[in-house]
């Protein structure tokens, strides 16, 4: 009520004054092209100048013309400047009124104290979301930086695979039809050999080529439940390979995220792939397990092992350059561990951590 009969009262100049000067600060804080760049300090100093000005020149004792303006210059600072500027900004007016007193600066006191300190608030309030933005987008660039890597790996490692599987074996096939033509020209008894030979070969790369396509949709297919995923995947391996394969869950396992499910199943069935290729193995035990903090995947085989005989971790492997690159890249993209113990001619173990 005092502050809207001393506006009441006023010169007409201190009221023309103050209703362009609240028009001005709406149309600064709505209006795009009005508004200053971030973290500006000459435009800061202009507009405290003003300010200051405006309230001994213009306000004439005016407490709404006082606040009303001040608020403006809060805003400002709010929204394109930092708590060290809204601090002097406040020490300085606060100065000015104590020191100069202007016409009603015992009575306007309370309310910039008020509205420096909602200011601030806001200012605290404004930089936790946007630490808080920052380290998510930061997060989502790593994440997409970390998302495409593995899809770039996994299309390395399916060229490779079909590399040193079908595409070496079609080649093959092409070489060894050319001599069984001339074969056929010549000896006929013995291309009827080459030809069974033949339809053995081609047999055989037809069961691969189906339990790569099996697999490669088993661990693709995201279901709700991992253990269920790894159930069917370790089933379709056994059926199609003639490899006895077991699987056993520990734990509660259907907590897993999906992303982490896909990685999981791409590394069993890697894994799986890599006995059945060249371990000659005739069981294999899969052991999944859900620790505190972690997922425990086991992968052991009976077969014939790998070339080098002992244990060796994650970074023994990498600085040795053995063990089986695309799984070591998987587990290294997901910050986890790996054991690969080796016995030639008694099969293999293979253990992998993952964080959660």
């Amino acid at each position: 009520m005092v502050a809207l009969a001393s506006a009441h009262n006023s010169p007409p100049l201190a009221r023309v004054a103050a209703s362009l000067y609240l028009v001005f600060s709406a149309a600064v804080l709505l209006l795009r092209f009005l508004q200053r760049p971030a973290g500006t300090t000459a435009a800061l100093v202009v507009d405290t100048f003003a300010y200051l000005l405006s309230v001994t020149l213009i306000a004439n004792g005016n407490l709404w013309i006082i606040l009303h303006q001040f608020c403006f210059l809060a805003l400002t600072v709010l929204l394109l400047h930092h708590w060290q500027q809204l601090l002097a900004v406040f020490g300085t007016c606060l100065a000015y009124f104590v020191l100069v007193s202007p016409p009603a600066a015992r009575e306007a006191l309370p309310g910039l104290v008020v509205t420096s300190l909602v200011a601030a608030f806001a200012l605290w309030q404004k930089q936790v979301i946007e630490d808080r933005l920052f380290q998510a987008s930061r997060q989502a660039v790593m994440y997409r930086s970390s998302a495409e890597n593995v899809r770039f790996q996994e299309r390395a490692r399916i060229a490779d695979d079909f590399h040193d599987g079908p595409l070496q074996m079609f080649m093959s096939l092409n070489v060894r039809l050319e001599v069984l033509r001339r074969i056929m020209e010549k000896k006929p008894a013995e291309a009827q050999a080459e030809l069974a030979q033949l339809q053995e070969v081609w047999k055989k790369q037809v069961t691969e080529a189906r339990e790569f396509i099996h697999t490669i949709r088993a661990a693709t297919t995201i279901e709700e439940n991992l253990a269920s995923a790894m159930e069917r995947l370790v089933e379709l391996f056994e059926k199609d390979n003639g490899v006895t394969a077991a699987l056993k869950v520990q734990g509660n396992i259907s907590t897993v995220e999906s992303e982490l499910t896909s990685e999981m199943l791409q590394m069993t069935r890697e894994a799986l792939h890599n006995v059945w290729k060249h371990a000659k193995a005739t069981g294999i035990q899969v052991t999944l397990e859900q620790g505190a903090h972690e997922l425990l995947l086991t992968v052991v085989d009976n077969g014939q092992g790998f070339p080098f005989s002992g244990s060796y971790t994650l970074e023994e492997l990498d600085l040795l350059r053995l063990g089986p690159v695309s799984i070591k890249r998987r587990v290294n993209a997901l910050q986890g561990g790996l054991i690969l113990e080796s016995r030639p001619g008694k099969g293999s173990t293979l253990r992998i951590r993952i964080p959660q």
